[in-house]
């Protein structure tokens, strides 16, 4: 799957009790480009968690282009959210 749309740091979907609070990189998927919506990275099922990691990570704001596997999840509290295991993540063309 493709996605694109820009980079953002934002809080993280409560998965355990008590709610561990913090904050995950995620893609907000361009409007008119396919999905739309909220997409949580994540690594080897992991929420990503550095913007710099790995190197070369197109920096929280940029516009990126993502291939990868997507996965709908419920929380704690039974709320969905999506998280997207990349392959690829690069600057894309405005």
């Amino acid at each position: 799957m493709i996605l694109q749309g820009r980079v953002l740091l934002v809080p993280n979907p409560c998965t355990t009790r008590p709610c561990l609070p913090g904050m995950a990189l995620a893609i907000r998927a361009a409007s008119g480009f396919g999905e739309q919506g909220l997409w949580y990275l994540v690594r080897d099922g992991a929420f990503i968690t550095d913007p710099e990691s790995p190197p070369g990570t197109p920096p929280v704001g940029a516009l990126v282009q993502a291939t990868g596997e997507a996965h709908t999840h419920l929380d704690v509290n039974g709320d969905p959210y999506t998280t997207f295991e990349t392959d690829t993540l690069s600057p894309a063309n405005p």
